[in-house]
């Protein structure tokens, strides 16, 4: 079996990857019960999975409120920072 981190605020990287999480449903829907979450728990996590593929996520603007500008492209981010990910 092969294991699949999902990291994000909401426990999404991308829809992809969601996509064949869903796919691959009994897989995930198992592991969660095996980590101690309820079967009831995991059946509305898959169903909520396979309810928002297709649609637009939400997108709000309270990054720009909190720092006070406006959000940064994460390929940006690193692009302006290069110099920390450089050997050194």
């Amino acid at each position: 079996m092969k294991t699949i981190l999902v990291t994000g605020a909401t426990g999404n990287v991308g829809r992809p990857l969601v996509t064949e999480l869903i796919r691959a449903g009994d897989v995930v829907r198992q592991r969660f019960v095996d980590i101690g979450f309820g079967a009831e728990f995991a059946d509305a996590y898959m169903g909520l999975l396979a309810d928002t593929v297709g649609r637009p996520a939400l997108v709000t603007h309270e990054v720009e409120k909190i720092l006070g500008r406006p959000a940064t492209a994460f390929a940006d981010w690193v692009a302006g920072h290069r110099r920390l990910f450089a050997a050194s």
